[in-house]
């Protein structure tokens, strides 16, 4: 399931001494942003970019030497569709920012979203993709195939890794590379449950 129990607070790096250089390594700051109390815990309210995962857990697919991730894994088998995230408060057509390499094959998509009076730029990371069915500049609507779900060689794992990140302010999207979009000098991690939109209750 979803971490809630996990808070992250911005920390000094330790100072490593020689000796612990091989214990402690790229220690960094950390911000993101966590679940609001308003939105439900429970993964199953929400509508997903793969049908009825079995399970969300924490993605093994993170950057290198990060101290905490808001991606996720979640479990389906190889050759799931995936499509394009319909976000809550979207504002305009998804729009396809980048396909190719990154945690795996990746698709990564731009999201206008309106929180009360103020427009934000998210992104959504679907990677370990075993097959691509979009191109960098599409604009696409909700539901749209993006792909489907790869077996990755990590570990035999099989899933679809998926990240929600806010765009920093001042950062100018379009001029953002692969390497970008999972820094936090330009993105902040986000609790996807926070813009997913909610499945219709009965």
């Amino acid at each position: 399931m979803l971490l809630d129990s996990s808070v992250c607070v911005p920390a000094p790096a330790p100072a490593n001494s020689p000796g612990e250089a091989n214990t402690i390594r790229n220690w960094q700051i950390y911000d993101r942003l966590p679940r609001r109390p308003d939105r439900p815990s429970d993964p199953r309210r929400y509508r997903w970019p793969v049908a009825s995962p079995a399970a969300f857990e924490p993605s093994p697919f993170t950057a290198e030497g990060a101290v905490l991730e808001d991606a996720l894994l979640l479990d389906v088998p190889g050759k799931t569709p995936v499509t394009a995230l319909g976000l809550e408060q979207q504002r305009g057509k998804v729009y396809v920012l980048y396909t190719g390499p990154s945690v795996g094959q990746t698709v990564v998509t731009e999201h206008h979203v309106l929180e009360g009076t103020r427009e934000h730029v998210y992104l959504v990371l679907a990677g370990n993709l075993g097959s691509v069915s979009t191109r960098a500049g599409a604009r696409l609507d909700p539901g749209a195939p993006i792909g489907t779900v790869g077996d990755s060689a990590q570990q035999g794992l099989m899933g679809l890794h998926l990240e929600v990140r806010r765009l920093r302010q001042g950062e100018d999207v379009r001029a953002l590379g692969p390497d970008d979009f999972r820094n936090r000098a330009h993105t902040i991690a986000c609790d996807a449950r926070n813009v997913l939109r909610l499945e219709a209750q009965p």
